[in-house]
C-alpha cells in the first residue's frame, strides 16, 4: 500500500466527521428527503423560496445540492457490517436530489 499524504488523511478525517454527523442526524436527513420528494412548487416564487430553504437544510446536514449524489453519500458503512441508511432510504435520497 502506498503512503497516505497529509492532504488525503485530512480529507478522510473530514469525510468521517461528516458521515458521523449524517448518522447522528439520521431522522433529520430522512425528513429532508421526504419533504423534498413531497414538496409542491406551484409557481416560480414558491420554487425559489423553497429551494433556498431546502438547500440551506441540506448544507447544514452535510448533503450538498451539487457534487456527490445523496444516495451515494448516504452509503455509510456500519461497524460490524451493513449500512446506516437502507436501500430504500438511499433510493429516496437519490430521487430527492
Amino acid at each position: 500500500a502506498r503512503p497516505v499524504s497529509a492532504a488525503d488523511a485530512m480529507k478522510a478525517a473530514l469525510r468521517r466527521k461528516a458521515s458521523t454527523r449524517l448518522v447522528e442526524r439520521r431522522a433529520e436527513v430522512l425528513a429532508l428527503v421526504a419533504e423534498t420528494l413531497a414538496v409542491e412548487l406551484p409557481d416560480v416564487e414558491t420554487a425559489a423560496r423553497v429551494s433556498v430553504r431546502l438547500e440551506t437544510a441540506a448544507d447544514d446536514l452535510g448533503l450538498g445540492v451539487v457534487g456527490e449524489a445523496w444516495g451515494e453519500r448516504l452509503e455509510i458503512k456500519r461497524k460490524g457490517g451493513g449500512l446506516h441508511f437502507d436501500d430504500e432510504a438511499r433510493e429516496q435520497a437519490a430521487r430527492a436530489q
